[in-house]
């Protein structure tokens, strides 16, 4: 569709914020749903507060550091897994 402005009615779903909670809803509601999801966010990169930003002299990184109880059998994992499609690569920690 490019040059043309895209019309609500060909979505499903418009998820305003591109937060881990709503990318995780679009993601999911395309899959299962087969719904068409429209992610509008304001930010120049999408995932919300979630990666690397600044303001005025302060920095933060606030992005998804490390998950405990992500063994191939643990339900938390067998969700990221499924929302991501096996896509992270999951390394241990030390204890």
């Amino acid at each position: 569709m490019t040059g043309q402005a895209l019309m609500p009615a060909e979505f499903d779903a418009i998820l305003i914020g591109s937060g881990m909670g709503a990318l995780t809803v679009a993601s999911l509601l395309a899959k299962f749903r087969n719904q068409r999801v429209l992610v509008v966010e304001r930010h120049f990169q999408p995932g919300g507060m979630t990666h690397e930003f600044s303001r005025g002299h302060f920095g933060w990184d606030v992005g998804l550091h490390e998950v405990g109880s992500m063994n191939a059998w643990s339900p938390v994992r067998k969700v990221f897994d499924l929302v991501v499609d096996q896509q992270v690569n999951w390394n241990r920690t030390a204890d």
